[in-house]
């Protein structure tokens, strides 16, 4: 039987829901729901990043310790603090433009200072023109070579390393990366390289076999330096490697053989042949993994490091036990001593001075903001001494991941004081602290030094 004809009741046309208005009010409410999450983002970035419109506190010193970083309102910093010319640092800073013209640009800047940070000079640089990301690294064994990059974030563009061998005056493409060797790793091993008599030396190659070899192009061809030796390492399992400044083409190498323990080796004729200095007992942590050295401390002082890695399956290693090791006499003898803290990890390598052997360390605390926070401890290994002292302390601040974090130790030198100096952020301490006018605080990335006593 078929459906009656006519018109349909008004009362059940009202049980029947309009679909099409549902959507629309659906999609005005996801509309406003998004514009409001966009504009508290952009909103909550401005504040970050605009201390100088949005917030009225300066950045204050910790107790103990000096600010030394370059002027501005600049949130994102790469520092390169030179090894051999103390006092002459040059930084890479980035500022989110807030001018009418250029409103939400980001505009990167190269700074220079020859005091240590007392004063800081503007410099022009190519490789900072349009682009918003950039970093800096120096070069052991030269007092002006540095090397440094520029880009785009989430670009595709190769990325071109360009080097100045006159502390930022002018620059000079030194090369570009590939895909199959990126730029982080061309600095990773840079930063670890040493120029002597105009010809660079260090580790260079695929992360499995890293080879000591030699470039005389400013790192866009490398050479490897065939070796012999006494021990059973093949080529490319030298896993640290730091140049003898007693002779003049003399190095020191930290290898792991295929079956004898790790060795320290060294050669007298730029890498080619080398002989065995020490050999480590076998076992967990029985060994450093990490050499330094440098040309102002006593010839023949060598420091290194050992940190033991969480491993929560096994069990095998303990969680931050960290060691320290001093040789006086070029790595025949070593005196060793651990950190008494444990709950953390340790931040860049160790750092040779005058007067000891340094590192610096994070620790892990509880009751941060955002559920951690962190403390910063440098020890230091003194000569003589059977035990480890800690000679600076950073209350609430982080030294990041960034490849010159930890400490490095600077002599005295034209004035100033032998100094330690790091690169740091300090936390919230509280939600009132992070949005109560601390932002230039919190996320300005600051150059801090303390007298090394």
């Amino acid at each position: 039987m078929g459906q009656p004809g006519g018109p349909i009741p008004a009362a059940q046309k009202t049980r029947r829901p309009n679909r099409r208005r549902l959507w629309i009010a659906l999609g005005v409410l996801g509309g406003v729901v998004y514009i409001a999450l966009q504009a508290l983002s952009g909103a909550a970035l401005f504040y970050l990043s605009n201390p100088a419109l949005t917030q009225n506190k300066a950045p204050a010193a910790p107790s103990g310790w000096h600010i030394a970083t370059p002027p501005g309102q600049a949130t994102n910093y790469s520092y390169a603090v030179s090894l051999d010319t103390p006092g002459l640092i040059l930084t890479c800073s980035v500022t989110l433009s807030t001018s009418l013209t250029s409103f939400g640009k980001w505009n990167a800047q190269l700074w220079r200072t020859e005091d240590g940070g007392g004063n800081w000079r503007a410099l022009q640089a190519p490789f900072l023109k349009s682009n918003d990301e950039c970093e800096i690294t120096a070069v052991s064994g030269s007092q002006t070579t540095f090397f440094a990059y520029g880009q785009r974030l989430a670009s595709s563009a190769s990325t071109t390393i360009w080097v100045t061998h006159d502390s930022g005056e002018t620059w000079t493409q030194a090369f570009t990366a590939q895909t199959d060797y990126p730029y982080y790793k061309s600095m990773r091993e840079l930063s670890s390289s040493v120029l002597r008599d105009g010809v660079l030396y260090g580790l260079h190659g695929d992360y499995a076999h890293e080879m000591f070899s030699s470039s005389t192009d400013d790192g866009a061809t490398w050479i490897p330096i065939a070796r012999t030796s006494a021990s059973n390492a093949p080529d490319g399992e030298i896993e640290s490697l730091i140049a003898d400044y007693a002779q003049p083409h003399a190095w020191y190498a930290l290898v792991s053989p295929e079956a004898d323990p790790v060795a320290l080796e060294h050669s007298a004729d730029d890498g080619k042949t080398w002989t065995v200095v020490k050999q480590f007992p076998e076992g967990v942590g029985a060994a450093p993994m990490d050499l330094a050295t440098a040309a102002s401390v006593q010839p023949n002082r060598i420091c290194a490091y050992n940190y033991l890695y969480d491993d929560s399956a096994t069990g095998a290693l303990a969680v931050g036990d960290t060691t320290i090791y001093s040789s006086a006499d070029g790595g025949k003898t070593w005196r060793q001593a651990q950190l008494p803290a444990r709950d953390g990890n340790v931040s860049g390598s160790v750092r040779a001075g005058p007067d000891g052997c340094y590192l610096a360390f994070e620790e892990n605390a509880k009751g941060g903001v955002f559920g951690t926070r962190y403390n910063v401890s440098i020890w230091r290994l003194a000569p003589d001494s059977s035990s480890l002292e800690r000679v600076a302390y950073l209350k609430d601040y982080g030294l990041g991941f960034s490849r010159d974090a930890g400490v490095t130790y600077l002599p005295a030198a034209s004035g100033m004081e032998a100094r330690l100096i790091v690169t740091a952020t300090r936390q919230p301490r509280s939600w009132a602290d992070f949005f109560g006018g601390n932002a230039r605080n919190l996320t300005t990335t600051q150059l801090l030094w303390t007298p090394a006593t």
